[in-house]
């Protein structure tokens, strides 16, 4: 709506809480409920400029300052209309529009207030919360309108205590009362348990007073006992009310959210972003992020409700706990977030979407079941035992994936639903809310604080987004020192953190609690100060800027130095105020440092001190502690000016500077010239020897000294006025050489000159000068990145033979550590996420790569004093742990068992398949919505996920020794040549010896494995596949004998006469199919033009029509013969072992196309398979090719022998291209359907290189005419490529049998 057609606008102290927002999910039921943040920003800021500056962002402890008295009001909005135009809020021209839209004549250009809730403030004390209704949603042929009124409703009375109704009469007659009924069935209550609210029931208040007599200022006096709500916290119920999504999966992905949207790609581009750390700071809850921050000190619970579809969904959450999860209407994919607030904690409610869903993979489900299983006290799982058991095995999975003990801590409550179990719900219901309640009540905080919520839970959600399995612990302590590092350099200079361009104290991350600047008095440390006065605090102070120089710096502390504690002018001796100075700041530089300290301290104690990455951020807050008491030791030398101390940093290269003009402030000393008694101001530099001496009157010769151009003179001769030698000599008592100091030599950091000038006086004779540092050798120690000074007392050390400057502290050694074996794993995103090009036109898919990165820890030992290394070899921790440098073939993860570990295979977490490519018995196929074709590259499939996706299958590897390859219970030849890489011989092999293989140990459970053991031919009954349009998933049914059996014969029993033999001699437990089986009128369209005569392809030998094919038939026809003939075979066999119906026999049509037709029998019933072979002997290959003839042949044996009892299945078999009969086919398929017996055509390409468009186009023509679910998926129309004689024989019989699935493998890089 645009902003000058809402009235909320135009109505002062309104201000829109909650919006109606229209959700196409919902298929318009309802629509979902929004809070309005722009408005609800200008009430905050309104009532407390600044108060709101993001939804994460809001300050709720000074909005509880405002407190104000809040009644509700809802009704019939012209009744709500009239009340605020008789209480002169609003005018009549806003009263015209606010009831003109009361009837059909609504115009939507007109000013209007939209549907929902709003504030509207009455005076400083008292607010309206009014319910702005919908029109009609009294009425009762409204009721996704009455939906929304009653959601409004119900937030409207949790946000207020009471409320007026206005309501009329018409609205009273049309209002359903009996609303329980009228609920739709996604809100009615699942069970009926004691103590639990059914459902909502609306109760009217009928107040005593007139209508005319409701004047709102008048009320404060008749609800003096109206409690006061803090605006804050009033806030924070009204956002609870609306549950946040926090996460989803899409993609294999798991993608945590920033209030509600996917993380922006382009972020990644930083690389400080991608690790563990960056990620999870970019993870934002939105509303709730500052109500966490708020109650940081309060303990948190949380509670998941996980399981299937239409299972309960939120009505146990909602009733349990307090939440409002389908009030809200919201579609609930991924994770979704609430929040129940208690005195004594917080409870977190978790609402996943429904797990095995068709929207989502198995690897999809397995992320949300470690979510709820890792962040949990309680997980509500709702399962139904007798259809769903591996439910469980997944639960378990997630638990050994992560092999954390730390982080699975949840009780799992299993819910059994109503209609699963009618014998124990009843009893149990009554029991379950008081039981659940009493286990969370029992249960401790999960967390101990909000604090600690959010920076765990963002790191779970980061650690499941880039698949890393690794221990929570170690990602903790990752992030905090990554944190504390990044904080460092703010730290030291500041004491204080910066967080997203916001100043804040130094505070412990885990509790919250603001590291102590303590206030100290300096009288307290310091005597002689009368006046009391408190020390500049720590978190005021600047002590390091690297682009400041240090006289800058340290200005303000010496100007506060000298007013506060000790003026330099009035000190009668400059070098005990230089060293009380110099003690000064070093109490400064030390209250920073322990307070650096104590910070780092307080957030790295919850882990081990010997923690290598504890130990490097430590290391590295040390190197900043000496650079910052090095720079704020200060020099001390003679200035070059005058004779006071210098006051620059001791390393500072420039002149010695006092930082003062230089002059001496004391009054002259020759008081017997002052008759007055006024004594001026010495005119001499300041720090000088001798008298102070003034200008006003000549005291003393005042001539030139004769050694004017020494370093210290003074220039005037201090004699006697008009003394009887003829030699000028100042006060100084001695003058300096002044030559440069002798001191340069060249050192491990370069060549080094003194700077300073030699103090020697000039008439004593000297070789060497010596400068005023005479106590010190000032050459930086030779250890890299040391800058402290050597530690010997002679000056000239340097000059001495062979001498190195030690500074004589301990070093930390620089080096990597050399201990064989890896030691450290990280696992990052790539800078950018990976479009995969696939090899089939116009396949793309971006994912995020997930990369191992082997990283080598700098050496933990110390280098001992006066020695440039240490003894032994460098390690990060000396006999400590180191990975196995061991890499999975597969995804290149690191083996997570220690260097030289004794067990046999070697064990990983697994990532991205990125030394994979597919593969399939067909060429291109489709894999979790992609069009793919054999070789392309299976980077984006999960190494250790993978095996989950297909459930009992087989692996294809490429044969050890093709020569000596034979079958046994783990593997089979495969005779046939599959890409990749036809040439080399291939084989299928089981799961357990595609992990042996590899080496590393099989990373799924004990139970999955047991599973992946067994056969993975599936009966093809219709009634074990889903159908199209339906949610329910079926019962599958595997066959029971191992992956690799041999076949069982048909004619055998089945083991413990139960279930039934396939005729693939698989055994299955289920009911025989045939049982059930209907009869087909099977057409076989083959082509036989001269191209069949190829003898590249022939009957299969070993057969049992082998001898008859093999004189005339050797070639492309005779393999066709062969098929047809096995096919027959099966169904034969099929109808068999039918118990029912033994009368219902398949008849078979033969057509022979070239450029002509024949066809050598017609709607022959199935009783001989050589007779009919025999049939088709006479005919062998010729001519051109017609596809069109061959279909109007098709159609016509369907016209003559058109049986409704009957389905028509026409198989179309060429080895060459054709003009697709498009008009033909679908006239064909038009007339099958308007007699309700749809056909199906399957298409087969025999002995082609290239794939066959017009073959395909065929199935798909008929396909579109095939109506949903006629035949489940056991037959439906499509196209097979049969490259030889084996696939020919092996498409036919799936055919016969109704198909079965094989999977897509995917095999390692060659």
């Amino acid at each position: 709506m645009s902003r000058n057609l809402d009235l909320s606008n135009n109505i002062p102290g309104l201000y829109r809480l909650l919006d109606l927002c229209k959700d196409d999910r919902s298929n318009g039921r309802f629509d979902k409920i929004i809070i309005s943040t722009e408005s609800l920003k200008k009430l905050c800021n309104d009532l407390l400029p600044d108060s709101f500056r993001s939804i994460s962002n809001i300050n709720y402890s000074k909005l509880n300052h405002i407190k104000l008295k809040l009644i509700g009001c809802y009704g019939n909005h012209v009744l709500i209309a009239k009340l605020l135009l008789k209480n002169n809020i609003i005018d009549e021209q806003i009263y015209n529009c606010l009831t003109y839209l009361d009837s059909s004549e609504a115009d939507q250009c007109k000013p209007t207030l939209r549907p929902g809730i709003y504030l509207l403030k009455v005076n400083i004390d008292l607010c309206l919360v009014i319910h702005w209704p919908e029109l009609g949603c009294y009425e009762e042929n409204a009721p996704y309108k009455k939906k929304n009124m009653v959601n409004l409703h119900r937030y409207l009375t949790k946000l207020t205590e009471h409320q007026i109704c206005l309501i009329n009469e018409n609205d009273l007659e049309c209002f359903v009362w009996n609303f329980k009924e009228d609920l739709d069935e996604e809100t009615k209550p699942k069970n009926n348990l004691n103590g639990f609210v059914d459902a909502y029931k609306l109760v009217f208040e009928l107040s005593c007073l007139s209508f005319l007599d409701l004047i709102l200022e008048n009320m404060n006096n008749k609800l003096s006992d109206l409690k006061k709500s803090q605006l804050g916290e009033w806030i924070i119920q009204l956002s609870i009310l609306i549950p946040i999504q926090i996460a989803l999966t899409r993609n294999n992905t798991f993608h945590p959210l920033c209030n509600g949207s996917l993380l922006d790609d382009a972020e990644f581009a930083d690389s400080e972003v991608l690790s563990i750390y960056g990620i999870s700071q970019k993870i934002s809850f939105g509303w709730y992020e500052g109500i966490f921050k708020y109650f940081r000190d309060r303990p948190i619970k949380v509670v998941s409700r996980i399981g299937e579809q239409s299972y309960g969904k939120s009505y146990m959450l909602n009733h349990l706990i307090g939440t409002r999860f389908d009030d809200s209407a919201i579609h609930y994919s991924g994770v979704w977030m609430s929040l129940a607030i208690t005195k004594k904690c917080i409870f977190v409610v978790l609402n996943f979407e429904e797990l095995k869903s068709f929207e989502r993979s198995p690897q999809e489900d397995l992320f949300l079941i470690m979510f709820s299983t890792m962040t949990s006290n309680l997980i509500l799982f709702e399962n139904r035992f007798t259809v769903d058991s591996d439910m469980f095995q997944r639960f378990q999975a997630s638990v050994t994936l992560l092999n954390d003990k730390k982080v699975f801590q949840a009780k799992l409550c299993i819910i059994i639903p109503k209609q699963d179990n009618d014998k124990i719900v009843p009893e149990f219901s009554p029991r379950f809310k008081t039981m659940l309640l009493q286990t969370l009540d029992e249960q401790d905080a999960k967390y101990e604080n909000a604090q600690t919520f959010l920076q765990i839970i963002k790191v779970q959600m980061t650690k499941l987004m880039i698949c890393d399995w690794g221990p929570l612990d170690e990602s903790l302590v990752q992030i905090r020192v990554s944190t504390l590092k990044r904080l460092f350099d703010i730290a030291i200079s500041l004491g204080i953190e910066e967080n997203q361009n916001k100043i804040e104290h130094l505070t412990n991350h885990d509790t919250g609690d603001i590291i102590s600047d303590q206030v100290i008095n300096l009288t307290e440390i310091y005597d002689g100060i009368m006046d009391v006065c408190d020390l500049i605090l720590d978190s005021e102070l600047n002590l390091l800027d690297e682009s400041t120089d240090f006289v800058l710096l340290s200005t303000d502390l010496r100007f506060y130095f000298e007013n506060k504690i000790q003026s330099r002018r009035n000190s009668s001796n400059d070098t005990i105020w230089f060293e009380n100075l110099s003690k000064f700041f070093k109490l400064i530089v030390q209250r920073r440092i322990n307070r650096e300290q104590e910070w780092f301290h307080q957030n790295t104690s919850k882990f081990s001190s010997d923690n290598s990455i504890v130990k490097d951020g430590r290391l590295i807050l040390d190197q900043l502690i000496t650079r910052l008491s090095l720079l704020w030791t200060l020099c001390g030398l003679s200035c070059q000016t005058c004779s006071l101390k210098c006051l620059k940093n001791s390393h500072h290269k420039d002149v010695h500077d006092c930082l003062t003009d230089h002059n001496c402030y004391a009054s002259c000393e020759f008081v017997d010239s002052h008759t007055n008694k006024l004594f001026p101001r010495c005119i001499l530099r300041a720090g000088h020897d001798g008298k102070h001496t003034c200008n006003s009157k000549r005291h003393i010769c005042g001539e030139l000294c004769k050694f004017s151009n020494k370093y210290n003179c003074q220039k005037k001769c201090a004699k006697e006025i008009g003394h009887n030698d003829v030699e000028h000599i100042c006060q100084s008592k001695r003058h300096n050489c002044g030559a440069p100091c002798s001191l340069q030599a060249n050192t491990k950091k370069g060549f080094y000159k003194c700077p300073n000038k030699c103090i020697i006086p000039y008439e004593n004779d000297h070789e060497q000068h010596c400068c005023e540092n005479d106590s010190a050798c000032p050459i930086q120690c030779p250890i890299p990145d040391c800058q402290r000074r050597c530690q010997s007392t002679d000056h000239f050390h340097a000059l001495q033979p062979q001498q190195i400057h030690f500074c004589g502290n301990e070093h930390q050694c620089q080096e990597n550590c050399q201990e064989l074996g890896v030691c450290r794993v990280l696992t990052e995103p790539r800078k950018q996420k990976v479009a995969y090009q696939g090899l089939m036109q116009g396949t793309s898919i971006t994912f995020t790569e997930y990369i191992q990165l082997s990283e080598r820890i700098k050496c933990c030992k110390k280098i001992p004093p006066n020695a440039f290394q240490h003894e032994g070899n460098h390690s990060h921790d000396e006999g400590g742990f180191h990975y196995c440098d061991t890499k999975c073939q597969f995804c290149k993860y690191i083996c997570i068992l220690p260097y030289g570990h004794t067990q046999s295979l070697h064990d990983t977490k697994h990532g991205n398949m990125i030394q994979t490519e597919f593969t399939s018995e067909d060429n291109e196929f489709e894999f979790e919505g992609h069009k793919l074709r054999a070789g392309d590259h299976g980077t984006f499939v999960l190494c250790n996920l993978y095996c989950c996706e297909f459930g009992r299958h087989r692996h294809m590897d490429y044969c050890q020794d093709a020569s000596t390859c034979k079958p046994s219970a783990n593997k089979h030849h495969i005779n046939v040549s599959i890409e990749p890489h036809p040439e080399k011989p291939k084989e299928y092999i089981s799961h357990s010896l595609f992990w042996e293989r590899t080496g590393f140990k099989d990373p799924y459970t004990t139970q999955e494995q047991e599973i992946f053991k067994k056969c993975d031919h599936e009966c093809a009954d219709e009634m074990h596949r889903p159908t199209r349009g339906s949610n329910i998933i079926p019962n599958r049914s595997f066959c029971e004998l191992p992956l690799f059996h041999a076949p069982l014969k048909l004619s055998d029993a089945p083991p413990n006469g139960i279930g039934y033999i396939s005729p693939g001699g698989h055994h299955f437990k289920c009911d025989n199919p045939a049982k059930r089986e209907g009869s087909f009128h099977i057409i076989f369209v083959i082509n036989r033009s001269g191209s069949m005569n190829c003898n590249d392809k022939k009957p299969l030998p070993y057969t049992p029509v082998y001898d008859l094919l093999k004189t005339n038939h050797d070639n492309r026809i005779g393999a066709v013969y062969s098929a047809v003939y096995t096919f027959m075979e099966v169904r034969l066999a099929m109808k068999a072992r039918s118990q029912f119906q033994p009368t219902n026999k398949d008849t078979i049509s033969f057509v022979l196309f070239d450029h002509e037709v024949i066809v050598p029998f017609e709607n022959h019933v199935l009783t001989d398979s050589k007779s009919m072979l025999n049939q088709m002997l006479p005919h062998r290959a010729r001519g051109g090719t017609n596809f069109n003839l061959a279909i109007q042949a098709a159609g016509r044996l369907i016209n003559s022998y058109f049986d409704p009892t009957r389905i028509n299945v026409v198989i179309f078999l060429s080895d060459s291209e054709c003009r697709t009969p498009r008009d033909q086919l679908e006239q064909i398929c038009k007339y099958n359907n308007d007699r309700g017996n749809p056909l199906y055509l399957i298409t087969v390409l025999f002995a082609g290189e290239n794939d066959s468009l017009s073959l395909k186009e065929m199935a798909e023509i008929a396909d579109q005419h095939n109506p949903a679910n006629s035949m489940g998926n056991t037959l439906r129309c499509q196209f097979f490529n049969a490259m030889n004689e084996i696939h020919l024989v092996d498409t036919f019989t799936r055919v016969a049998e109704s198909l079965r699935n094989h999977n897509i493998l995917l095999m390692k890089k060659i």
